[in-house]
């Protein structure tokens, strides 16, 4: 199948069919648990109240505008150390793409142009810390979280476990269709590809251009 044959492809429309089904199969399976349990039910009520509260604590716009932000701060690092006036020494990552870019300089007449590439080279190899500081910042209170993994347990024990893991993949399908550190992920990406579709004046080529050709005279 081509996946890009068709522009909607690029917009994840062929998701939306998964979605419905994800989502029907998550009441059948609940349903099926909550009267297996009887008179213990208020497990499973207990363990998706905590599950939903936390898939509902980071709502997309602030997820998008947390990787907007963390986007842009990184950037003012790459434009500070490309020969731009500000100053962001003690900034996080500031050592770390110095470090890069004092091991890899770049002659660009263009000192934006030189930016874009160092962002191409260093964004990657951050972005881990930059996802895992976002997931600590937004995580539930441990001690919440806690009350649902012993009900989980316990479910596991009367339900089994196989039907108990049946539960957390269709609550995994249904309700995370993009989990938070994807939007986080993707509102970064896409900042990032506008950079890749910069033009640099001197050469005529676009970021992306001049990154495919170093990387091919390298490989010669």
């Amino acid at each position: 199948m081509k996946k890009f044959e068709e522009q909607e492809g690029l917009h994840g429309n062929f998701c939306v069919d998964i979605v419905i089904k994800s989502m029907e199969e998550f009441w059948k399976i609940a349903s099926e648990i909550r009267t297996e349990l009887g008179e213990r039910s208020y497990y499973l009520d207990e363990y998706l109240s905590t599950i939903f509260s936390c898939i509902n604590i980071p709502d997309v716009l602030n997820t998008a505008s947390a990787g907007e932000n963390t986007y842009s701060a990184f950037w003012s690092v790459i434009l500070s150390l490309s020969g731009s006036e500000i100053n962001r020494e003690g900034y996080p990552f500031y050592d770390e793409v110095k470090k890069y870019i004092d091991s890899h300089p770049l002659n660009y007449y263009e000192k934006r142009t030189n930016a874009e590439i160092y962002l191409a080279y260093t964004l990657f190899s951050n972005i881990k810390t930059m996802v895992n500081d976002f997931i600590e910042d937004i995580s539930q209170d441990s001690n919440d979280y806690q009350v649902a993994e012993e009900r989980f347990a316990q479910i596991s024990k009367i339900v089994g476990s196989e039907k108990a893991e049946r539960l957390e993949a269709a609550i995994n399908d249904a309700f995370l269709v993009c989990p938070s550190a994807m939007v986080f992920i993707q509102s970064i990406i896409t900042r990032f590809v506008g950079g890749l579709c910069a033009r640099d004046p001197q050469t005529s080529k676009q970021i992306f251009q001049l990154i495919l050709d170093s990387k091919n005279n390298n490989s010669e």
